[in-house]
């Protein structure tokens, strides 16, 4: 026996270094091979995120055959479709009902993504019946068969908070009627929402004016604490936008829009009299403005429609839109911006300003970097930061 035995850490400090590791599942494959006290947190800690495709689920069924307490660990689970490479020979893969079983046996999955796949009508009563921690679901290029289908999915949750989605489509890429009956479904135990994330829209996109239509009918979202609307271009986005903001403004923390069109927010009085009751607003991001062309309704919206108290972080996402442009007359329509970011009367509470751009041209970065100068000096006085991204050039 040796004289001095091998130290041990003690638990606090290995569950501490094992939890450090949780984005590294090679660490944390190691760490449960280290002794057997560390194996619960490091099998806890692999499993807490899982991610399957319809070609990758049998492995994951054998260790749950043998080890079914696993089962209770993941919280954060992908479904996507699987991509077989070019030259492998072809594999059936499971269907998307077996997917919808698997995850009825997760019963404390929290987060779910859909990836690039349909959403099985099995899933609503997976959802009903097996999954009622689940508060985020996630759509990123995903298919639902009906409106009906998608609105039962979010009825039949009860945790339900958070609801991201970019480029959901419905199968077959047709275009969906709303039905009075699918504006009629609720849930027994429905909450409101507290998140409502659109990450990105196209001119035909067939389900956000819906899902917002419904969400109006069945008050689910007088919680909301988060919009992002991008592409707002139809008068229905409007009028949409418009109900939403009147009722729900006050109660906004984050607010993220984009308008695929220039908006005269002096003519338009109900956008700008709903947008000016969004006083609580302290992340505020304007997304998908267009280069090279008049930008004074950015002003406009700034100075009258949210020149809130409250506003904390600034951010301003812009596209080139594929022209080598017109920058001077870009830069003249950006003076009254860098007059009106400095106010610290109309934004006492501002402390980040940043600028994305995407696809800008090189004179339009020439003219960045001549303009931001000023306007990072008059930030810099009041105690504001301002960063730029996506630049080739360094500013």
């Amino acid at each position: 026996m040796d004289a001095y035995p091998a130290p041990r850490l003690p638990a606090e400090l290995s569950d501490a270094i094992i939890d450090y590791l949780r984005a590294d599942k090679y660490a944390l494959r190691a760490c449960s091979l280290v002794c057997r006290n560390w194996l619960p947190r490091a099998r806890y800690r692999k499993f807490e995120t899982v991610a399957l495709d319809t070609g990758n689920c049998g492995n994951l069924l054998a260790l749950l055959e043998r080890t079914p307490d696993i089962a209770t660990f993941p919280k954060d689970v992908t479904l996507r479709a699987h991509r077989q490479p070019l030259g492998c020979v072809r594999r059936p893969g499971v269907s998307q009902k077996t997917l919808a079983t698997i995850v009825s046996l997760f019963p404390s999955v929290e987060i779910l993504h859909f990836v690039g796949i349909e959403v099985h009508p099995a899933f609503a009563a997976v959802f009903r019946h097996r999954c009622a921690r689940l508060h985020t679901l996630d759509f990123k290029q995903a298919r639902v068969r009906s409106l009906g289908l998608l609105f039962e999915l979010l009825a039949v949750l009860p945790s339900l908070r958070t609801v991201r989605y970019f480029c959901l489509q419905f199968s077959g890429w047709q275009d969906v009627p709303i039905r009075a009956e699918d504006m009629d479904i609720a849930g027994p135990h429905q909450a409101s929402l507290a998140e409502l994330v659109c990450e990105g829209r196209n001119h035909d996109d067939p389900v956000t004016v819906p899902l917002l239509r419904w969400l109006v009918a069945r008050r689910l979202h007088a919680g909301l604490r988060a919009l992002a609307l991008p592409n707002i271009a139809r008068d229905d986005d409007r009028a949409i936008l418009i109900e939403l903001l009147r009722e729900t403004g006050p109660n906004l923390r984050g607010l993220a829009l984009g308008f695929a069109q220039q908006v005269h927010f002096g003519s338009d009085r109900a956008l700008a009299a709903a947008l000016a009751r969004c006083t609580g607003v302290r992340a505020l991001a304007l997304t998908e403005i267009t280069l090279l062309r008049p930008n004074k309704w950015v002003v406009g919206l700034l100075r009258d429609a949210l020149a809130t108290q409250a506003v904390e972080q600034l951010t301003l996402r812009y596209h080139a839109d594929g022209a080598d442009g017109d920058c001077v007359r870009w830069f003249v329509d950006w003076r009254g911006l860098v007059q009106t970011l400095p106010d610290t009367r109309r934004f006492p509470a501002l402390r980040l300003v940043t600028f994305s751009f995407r696809n800008a041209p090189r004179d339009i970065e020439e003219a960045i970097c001549v303009w931001a100068e000023p306007l990072w000096k008059a930030l810099h006085n009041n105690g504001v930061r301002m960063q730029i991204l996506h630049l080739r050039a360094a500013c």
